[in-house]
């Protein structure tokens, strides 16, 4: 097989994105620590973490079941059902920049702010729709460069704004709905390119009668993700921006890991399906058995080296801002490896063809969030958030493997 025919699997071109995504948004919130006061980073994080909350729930209802529901013979009802969906954006972003005025009149207060992050959220939604329907169509380079575009952009952006001295929080948002936007309009060229024939036209309410089935259990999946672990940010906010902007740096770091556990996420639960009808049950325990270890491996590694590392790193990639959050980061690297874990724990519980354990497993953990983990942040501030944090994530994960291992006991049965 040669090097040209490797690039264009679309497994690997599903990684690169994935790569640029998270290597992008970790570089930008990187560069805005070192850049913007502790103060206004972290109103920028507040603000930009209620964006990531609505784009989650955006995903749910409009672009996951797009991919889902799809129908690569006839590409023309694929283009039907975007165009609806676009058009429900009339309504959608609406709705959700009152959502991000109402957190912002009561997280961060800035005018400028809050209506610059209203339209980075409008842009961030139609490029995402953008961006799904090119992976439902199978185009994973067209999606791959549509990130390029977007997440790339950004920086190219943000970089004369902070040499001028207009850099700020407002302005990074605007900065990053500019790429965004570019992004997908450039994506509707070649959406429009590619499939030129008139079709079908299919009525907003239409889809998403189609897909309410199905966005119902991923809404409820990404609020129970949420509250999960999620949530410690907004829940330190009455502490004050400076130890949001504090917590949100270890958080930005441990997302290292995420990379990994999201290629886990992405190719583990196929493989071990094909292992599982191909082998059998024995041959499925095995393999869990042996990804356990190496996640559990990985994880304790992970931990150790940012125990023994975190005060250097910090100083090196935060220029002493953050140094006293040392021992933040130290504990949370314990729920990172915990989240690892749990999700090896969900993939193999997907192919079992078990979908809610998953839901389950988070709301037990939003449930010690909301209790002990809000107990943590009363008595111990910042560091009981980070030990809440940890402690959800674990919660979830022993819950996975509870789940994934009864269910093996009901196949023996």
């Amino acid at each position: 097989m040669s090097a040209a025919s490797v690039v264009v699997r679309p497994g690997v071109l599903a990684l690169a994105d994935q790569v640029v995504v998270s290597g992008c948004n970790f570089l930008t919130a990187l560069f805005l620590a070192r850049t913007l006061d502790s103060d206004a980073f972290g109103h920028y994080t507040l603000a930009f973490l209620v964006c990531l909350f609505l784009s989650g729930l955006h995903r749910a209802v409009f672009t996951q079941p797009m991919a889902v529901l799809q129908d690569r013979d006839r590409p023309w009802l694929q283009l039907a059902r975007a165009r609806a969906l676009l058009e429900a954006h009339w309504v959608a972003i609406p709705v959700a920049g009152s959502l991000v005025a109402a957190c912002g009149l009561f997280l961060y207060a800035d005018v400028c702010l809050i209506a610059a992050a209203i339209l980075f959220l409008a842009c961030l939604f139609l490029q995402e729709t953008a961006r799904r329907f090119f992976y439902a169509c199978g185009a994973h380079q067209l999606a791959l460069w549509n990130d390029v575009i977007s997440y790339a952009g950004q920086l190219l952006l943000l970089l004369p704004l902070a040499a001028l001295g207009y850099l700020s929080p407002a302005s990074a948002f605007l900065a990053m709905a500019a790429s965004s936007l570019l992004a997908f309009v450039l994506a509707l060229r070649r959406i429009e390119r590619a499939h030129p024939e008139p079709g079908v036209d299919l009525s907003v309410t239409e889809v998403i009668e189609e897909q309410w089935p199905l966005s119902k259990w991923l809404l409820a999946t990404v609020l129970a993700i949420w509250g999960a672990g999620q949530l410690y940010p907004f829940l330190l906010a009455p502490l004050g921006a400076v130890a949001v902007a504090t917590f949100s740096v270890c958080l930005n770091l441990l997302n290292l890991l995420g990379l990994v556990t999201q290629s886990v996420a992405n190719c583990v639960p196929g493989s071990a399906a094909a292992i599982l009808q191909r082998h059998g049950k024995a041959a499925f325990r095995r393999d869990l058995l042996r990804t356990s270890l190496l996640a559990g491996c990985a994880g304790g590694v992970f931990v150790v080296a940012v125990g023994w590392l975190s005060e250097p790193v910090l100083h090196l990639l935060y220029g002493g801002r953050y140094d006293s959050a040392a021992n933040i980061l130290r504990t949370l690297s314990i729920g990172a490896a915990c989240s690892l874990m749990g999700t090896v724990f969900g993939a193999y519980a997907l192919a079992l063809r078990d979908s809610r354990s998953g839901l389950f497993s988070n709301l037990g953990a939003t449930v010690m969030t909301f209790t002990v983990g809000l107990w943590l942040i009363g008595e111990h501030a910042m560091q009981g958030a980070a030990l809440g944090t940890s402690l959800s994530l674990a919660t979830a994960m022993t819950l996975q493997a509870g789940f994934v291992l009864h269910r093996l006991r009901r196949m023996d049965a």
